[in-house]
């Protein structure tokens, strides 16, 4: 049951636009959570995903915080996030410019970029 979960977050890595309808707080539990019975292989794959998501999230709260404590605002869309072909774009385009920072956290690395995109004009 769980390697079912596991397949649907990947599907979603592929379909990126079924993520916003389906992937749930039970499909996260399900893919950090893999069934000791699952194939060895199935489970380093949903520790990698789960681990990857949450690093990804941890990251993010971690600029937030970052950003508060300096007074700093974004100006993120409004009622909603960022699609994943323009992040994509963003994290290239920023890294090209800021080549230093190739080997810094990539989920670090990724908010600065979107988050320099979507600066407040003052």
């Amino acid at each position: 049951m769980k390697y079912g979960a596991l397949l649907i977050f990947l599907t979603y890595m592929i379909q990126p636009s079924l993520a916003q309808d389906r992937f749930t707080a039970r499909v996260l539990e399900s893919i950090c959570s893999p069934d000791q019975q699952e194939p060895a292989k199935a489970r380093e794959q949903a520790e990698v995903v789960c681990g990857t998501y949450l690093l990804g999230l941890t990251d993010a709260l971690f600029v937030m915080q970052s950003l508060a404590r300096e007074s700093q605002r974004t100006c993120m869309p409004a009622n909603t996030a960022v699609a994943v072909a323009e992040a994509r774009r963003i994290f290239h385009d920023w890294l090209v410019r800021n080549p230093q920072h190739a080997e810094n956290t990539a989920g670090l690395v990724a908010a600065m970029a979107i988050v320099n995109a979507y600066k407040c004009s003052r």
